[in-house]
Formats: C-alpha cells, sequence, structure tokens
C-alpha cells in the first residue's frame, strides 16, 4: 500500500447497505477515505481508489452506468501501475 490513504469507493444498493458495509468491515461511514457512490457521477475524476462492489447494488436502476464508471477507475489505475513498471 503506497504512503497515502488509499480511498475505497463502496458500490451499494442505497446508503442502508452502505452502512451495512461500515459496520461489518469496522469503518465509519464519515471517514474522508470512504466513499458511497450515490451515482456514476460522483466517480468521475477518481482516481487511485479501491472499489467495493457490496450485496444488492446491481439491484440500482442505475447500475449499468455504474458499473462502466468503476470500470474506467480500475482500468486507469491499471494502467498507471503498469506505466511505472509495477506490474507485468
Amino acid at each position: 500500500m503506497s504512503s497515502k490513504a488509499e480511498r475505497t469507493v463502496v458500490l451499494a444498493a442505497n446508503l442502508r447497505e452502505f452502512h451495512a458495509w461500515c459496520r461489518a468491515n469496522g469503518r465509519s461511514p464519515r471517514d474522508k477515505r470512504l466513499m458511497y457512490a450515490v451515482g456514476p457521477h460522483t466517480l468521475r475524476g477518481v482516481t487511485g481508489a479501491r472499489i467495493v462492489r457490496h450485496g444488492d447494488w446491481r439491484d440500482r436502476p442505475d447500475w449499468a452506468e455504474l458499473a462502466d464508471a468503476a470500470a474506467v477507475i480500475e482500468d486507469h489505475d491499471e494502467r498507471e501501475l503498469e506505466a511505472v513498471g509495477a506490474i507485468a
């Protein structure tokens, strides 16, 4: 893990499921390194984040757009690692 704290983005069906994930993982929903993906728009410009898919997140009406937005983050971060030779 890098010296700076990694941001975690949680994809959950709703705020209740996000809070359940927080309780199950001993995290505070107010932690500045933690983010509930309200919608695909909230993921624009996010990099260097770990994406967590929790519970019934695919029951959301915007799940496909959310999945696409999360994939952009994951693909960007993988390309960054390849660029510095961290992965082959």
